[in-house]
């Protein structure tokens, strides 16, 4: 009798608890369907971003198709900067991309993980004009 009476408390209490989880899930998803997602405006997008020097541009987009041998017509072309280096990001549909230096003509296969954290650093130094405070 006292099992039976143990089952019927602990199904109560999970079920409860479940109600109470699935209730948060879904009000969750309801003010994720309402609320847009954080995003950086153009212009802080460029406020962060550092001066493209064009002097260190020695590479042409023809001349690295020419030297890839890039068979593929590229629908999007973008010069930009990577870290303070120039780079060409290019694009052909949804599967083909590639990045490439335009001071050496190197292409960039990975971004090492301690890249990526200067890489950061340095658009919010560009962006807020202040250093990082060190987290340890």
């Amino acid at each position: 009798m006292k099992l039976k009476i143990a089952l019927f408390l602990v199904h109560r209490w999970v079920g409860v608890s479940m109600c109470l989880f699935f209730a948060m899930w879904f009000f969750s998803g309801m003010v994720m369907m309402y609320v847009g997602y954080p995003e950086l405006t153009v212009q802080e997008r460029y406020a962060g971003t550092s001066r493209l020097d064009s002097d260190k541009i020695h590479y042409s987009p023809s001349d690295l198709f020419e030297s890839f041998g890039l068979g593929f017509a590229s629908d999007r072309l973008i010069l930009t900067n990577i870290g303070n280096r120039p780079a060409y990001l290019l694009a052909a549909g949804s599967f083909q991309q590639m990045a490439i230096y335009a001071d050496t003509g190197e292409y960039i296969e990975l971004v090492s993980s301690e890249l990526a954290v200067e890489l950061a650093r340095s658009f919010y130094r560009n962006q807020h004009g202040a250093e990082l405070i060190s987290s340890g």
